[in-house]
């Protein structure tokens, strides 16, 4: 985003991905009056989302589990989180002896 675009007073919507190795969150923070379309990104940010916590009302958003793609309707100054189910990738570790042999000559 450019600096014009971060100062555009016609932005009312901002999303933030974060993620550990265990858990990833969407967050989307809508600050206009009005309801705004927001289409869930897929690979290789998410497998699917589901909504865990926002600030509207209840019946507002849906409650199942959603695939990537799937458009949903943010309701006017609210903010969601989503959590981010994904495929783990990291490598299983290799155990670490405690206390190396010193090499032999």
């Amino acid at each position: 985003m450019s600096v014009e675009q971060w100062h555009d007073t016609g932005r009312r919507t901002v999303g933030l991905y974060v993620s550990d190795v265990a858990e990833a969150f969407l967050i989307v923070i809508h600050g206009g009056s009005e309801p705004v379309n927001l289409t869930l990104p897929g690979a290789p940010w998410a497998t699917s989302y589901q909504v865990a916590v926002h600030t509207g009302t209840s019946g507002e958003l849906p409650t199942k589990a959603l695939k990537p793609g799937t458009q949903i309707v943010v309701p006017g100054r609210t903010v969601v989180v989503l959590q981010a189910s994904v495929r783990s990738t990291a490598a299983t570790a290799l155990p670490v002896s405690e206390s190396p042999e010193p090499p032999t000559q």
